[in-house]
């Protein structure tokens, strides 16, 4: 993976965070030669405005930018992760 990818993927600037009306839950689960990836995942995701709640569990009412699937997919990560929008109340706390 080039460095010059790896800073666009982090750049804060090139993701806007938008408040969306639907919990949206991300988890992952990188192989260990992922370490940097699975870094530079949260640090993104720490900008788009998700919480963790777990290392690999992160939720937020966040909209999901296309641009940051695109580079999940640059990363070649994206079939580790997991995206998925929550339809219905459990027992997490309001976000």
């Amino acid at each position: 993976i080039g460095k010059i990818f790896l800073l666009k993927f982090i750049d804060k600037h090139l993701y806007k965070k938008e408040i969306g009306s639907k919990v949206i839950i991300v988890s992952y689960d990188l192989p260990t030669p992922f370490n940097r990836e699975r870094d530079l995942l949260r640090g993104v995701l720490k900008v788009l405005g998700f919480r963790m709640i777990h290392k690999s569990v992160w939720v937020g009412k966040v909209k999901v930018p296309k641009k940051f699937v695109i580079g999940l997919k640059n990363l070649k990560i994206l079939r580790y992760v997991e995206i998925l929008e929550v339809t219905k109340h459990g027992s997490l706390k309001p976000v």
